[in-house]
């Protein structure tokens, strides 16, 4: 019996980021992650629990927990694009544990044989507190 490949194999070097605000339900995904997937018209928001793996994949149209990405994204000067959920906030903060007042920051690849960018939850890194000092 052959042994499954591993996904490291086709894990492409890239600038893919992601950066979670779980006070203020926000995720700010860097353009270069949605550039990776050829600009897609929508991308979609997928946590595999088991694996501890948090999927951006691009779409053509809407499916369920994907989102519109403007026309207008890579002609603007910021280098992200917003999304303000609730729902993905709080299951990032229930699936890692990490402080609900924090901002974290994770790095991701590019997986070419899934055309999906992958972001380890285990590799969150806090970058600071949302509270008031």
């Amino acid at each position: 019996m052959q042994e499954k490949e591993n996904n490291e194999d086709f894990k492409k070097p890239s600038k893919c980021a992601i950066r979670v605000s779980l006070k203020e339900n926000k995720l700010n995904i860097h353009k270069s992650t949605i550039a990776m997937l050829n600009k897609p018209k929508y991308i979609q928001l997928l946590i595999n629990k088991q694996s501890n793996i948090f999927l951006v994949k691009g779409c053509d149209k809407k499916e369920r927990d994907s989102f519109e990405v403007p026309e207008d994204l890579f002609s603007r000067p910021r280098a992200d694009y917003t999304l303000h959920s609730k729902v993905f906030a709080d299951a990032i903060r229930k699936q890692t544990g990490w402080e609900a007042d924090s901002v974290y920051r994770m790095n991701g690849y590019f997986l070419q044989d899934l055309s999906v960018v992958e972001f380890n939850l285990n590799n969150g890194k806090r970058l600071f507190s949302n509270v008031a000092q």
